[in-house]
C-alpha cells in the first residue's frame, strides 16, 4: 500500500483504559476515542461508532491526524513507528480488498476487533523517569504530594491535573470484561499494559479464568513487564495459552537501572528476566525493551553486553517520544559521537544489528529548535527527582553535567 499515513490499528484492535473509554491507539498524543462507552453501549455501537468510522476513512484517505503525530515523527526519523510496525506484522493478504470493503461501508467493519488491548489499571511498583501518572499509581500518589514543588516541570503538572480529571470521570471495569469474556471466540491476540499487570490482582484474575476455558488455545498474550513481580505460579498461567510475546522492560544495568525503574532493584529484575527465560514454553517469543532517553543513553551499551549473553532474549530500543524535554536529540552532537563509538562494540552482533543501525540514524539528528527550553525543563525534572527521592542525578549519570 502506497500511504505513508495509513495505520491498521484502528481496523482491528479494541484499546481500552482505566477510566472505561475506548481509544485509537495507545501511542496517540491524546486518548481520542469515540464517547460511546461499554457500560451503555453494545460493542458494535462502540466498536462502529460515527467517531471510529470517520477515524478509519480519515487513515484511509491518507490524511494527516495531529494526534498520530508520534508515529509521524519516528518514520521522520527513520525509525521504527508504531504504525509500520503493526502493518508489517498484522497485515493481512488481502488487504486491499478489506480496506476497500470497509471504504464503502462509509468506515464500518463488520467483524469483532480480534486484538484487544487492555489496561485495567494503573496499578503499578515503580517510578520510572519516563513515565506518568496515568500509567503509574506510584507516580500519582508521589505528585498529589509534590504537585505545588515549584521544581516540578510544567508539562508533568499538565500531565497530573488530566490525570485527575480522568479519575473523576472512572467507572467500573464490569461492562469491558464482560464485553471480552464474552467475545473470547472471536479474539486471537490479548496486549496487557498497565502499570505493571503482574501488580494489578483484576489482570491476574481474569487471566486465570481465561486460561481455563476452551479458548485459551487460540489466544496469544502480548505483555508488558519489569519482570519484578513475576512466580512460577504467574508463569504456569501464561503457558496456558497459545504463546505469544513477553515483554521485558529494562532500561539500564544496576544503580542506574534502579535509578531509571526507581525503587526496583536491579537483583530482583535479574531474577525475573531469568524466570520468564527459563519458565515460558517455546511457543512464547521473548524480548527486552530498553527506552533510550537522557538519563540512560551514556551507559546503555553496559545494559546490551549483559543482554547479550542470553541466547533466548531478543534485544529491541527505542527512542522515548514523551515527555519531550527527555528525548537524547537534546544532548551536543560531539557527545553523541562518543555514545556511537560505544556501539561499535556491536556492530558483528547479529542481535544487535537493528539496534546498531537505528542508533547510527537516531543519534544524528540536529537538535530541536526550542533546545534550551528543553534543557530547563529537564533540569527542573532531575532537580524535582532528587528532592523527593533523595537521589544524587549527577552522580549516577556524569554526562549529564554537559548540560
Amino acid at each position: 500500500m502506497n500511504r505513508d499515513r495509513f495505520c491498521l490499528i484502528p481496523f482491528s484492535t479494541f484499546v481500552y483504559r482505566p477510566d472505561g473509554k475506548t481509544i485509537t491507539c495507545s501511542q496517540g498524543k491524546s486518548p481520542i476515542g469515540p464517547d460511546e462507552r461499554l457500560e451503555n453501549n453494545s460493542i458494535n455501537e462502540v466498536w462502529n461508532s460515527s467517531f471510529m468510522k470517520d477515524f478509519r476513512l480519515k487513515k484511509i484517505n491518507n490524511e494527516y491526524v495531529e494526534n498520530c503525530s508520534t508515529c509521524y515523527y519516528d518514520d521522520d526519523h527513520g525509525w521504527e513507528s508504531k504504525r509500520k510496525w503493526y502493518l508489517e506484522k498484522h497485515s493481512p493478504k488481502n488487504l486491499e480488498s478489506f480496506i476497500a470493503e470497509v471504504e464503502e461501508n462509509n468506515g464500518e467493519v463488520n467483524t469483532i476487533p480480534w486484538h484487544w488491548e487492555m489496561r485495567l489499571s494503573n496499578t503499578c511498583n515503580a517510578q520510572c523517569v519516563m513515565c506518568g501518572p496515568a500509567n503509574s499509581s506510584k507516580i500519582a500518589s508521589e505528585l498529589s504530594y509534590n504537585i505545588k514543588n515549584p521544581l516540578l516541570p510544567v508539562d508533568y503538572k499538565i500531565t497530573y491535573e488530566k490525570y485527575i480529571r480522568n479519575q473523576k470521570a472512572h467507572v467500573s471495569n464490569d461492562a469491558f470484561i464482560k464485553s471480552f469474556k464474552d467475545n473470547l471466540e472471536h479474539i486471537r491476540l490479548l496486549e496487557l499494559h498497565g502499570g505493571e499487570p503482574w501488580a494489578d490482582p483484576n489482570v491476574i484474575k481474569l487471566l486465570n479464568e481465561v486460561s481455563q476455558t476452551p479458548y485459551a488455545k487460540n489466544i496469544k498474550i502480548k505483555t508488558y513487564s519489569n519482570c519484578t513481580l513475576l512466580t512460577k505460579e504467574k508463569i504456569k498461567v501464561l503457558n496456558k495459552f497459545k504463546g505469544g510475546d513477553f515483554h521485558c522492560s529494562i532500561d539500564a544495568y544496576g544503580k542506574e537501572s534502579e535509578y531509571v525503574r526507581y525503587p526496583l532493584t536491579w537483583e530482583d529484575t535479574e531474577r525475573g528476566l531469568n524466570l520468564v527465560l527459563q519458565t515460558l514454553k517455546p511457543e512464547w517469543n521473548i524480548r527486552s525493551i530498553s527506552t533510550t532517553h537522557l538519563f540512560n543513553i551514556w551507559n546503555i551499551d553496559q545494559l546490551f553486553t549483559v543482554l547479550t549473553k542470553y541466547e533466548r532474549l531478543d534485544i529491541f530500543s527505542a527512542p522515548v517520544s514523551r515527555p519531550r524535554f527527555l528525548i537524547t536529540d537534546i544532548l551536543p552532537l560531539d557527545l553523541r559521537e562518543e555514545i556511537l563509538n560505544k556501539f561499535e562494540a556491536f556492530k558483528d552482533i547479529k542481535s544487535m544489528e537493528e539496534i546498531y543501525n537505528a542508533m547510527q540514524t537516531h543519534l544524528r539528528v540536529p537538535q530541536p529548535k526550542n533546545n534550551n527550553y528543553l534543557i530547563t525543563q529537564f533540569k527542573k525534572y532531575y532537580h524535582y527527582l532528587d528532592n523527593v527521592r533523595n537521589t544524587n542525578t549527577l552522580e549516577i549519570f556524569p554526562h549529564l553535567k554537559s548540560l
